[in-house]
């Protein structure tokens, strides 16, 4: 997708993004920071805007990093489980050989 402009509202102050990220998904992300700042801030405007920004900033640092390691954990499990069915694969495979092996010695 090419780059366009976006005009967004953070806490009342315009900004614009640059990003192919489709509007729609610009607005949800708007209005997701704007939801988390006025958590943070509650009805009183006495936490600075650039505070209630890095406080929003830490949390979805940290949602990310909670879902990384999530996927890490997720990957870790299916290489584990590949691993068993490899294993598995290659006991099957000694077992047809091994048998294999006995057919042909009875034959002969």
């Amino acid at each position: 997708m090419a780059l366009r402009n976006h005009k967004i509202t953070i806490d009342g102050s315009p900004f614009v993004i640059r990003s192919d990220v489709e509007e729609a998904r610009i607005r949800e992300i708007e209005e997701l920071i704007n939801s988390d700042i006025e958590k943070i801030r509650g009805r009183s405007r006495k936490v600075p805007f650039t505070d209630a920004l890095v406080l929003v900033l830490f949390k979805l640092a940290d949602s990310l990093m909670d879902r990384q390691n999530r996927s890490h954990e997720r990957l870790d499990a299916a290489a584990r489980e590949l691993k068993a069915i490899r294993t598995d694969m290659d006991e099957i495979q000694a077992m047809v050989t091994r048998k294999r092996e006995s057919i042909e010695d009875t034959e002969a």
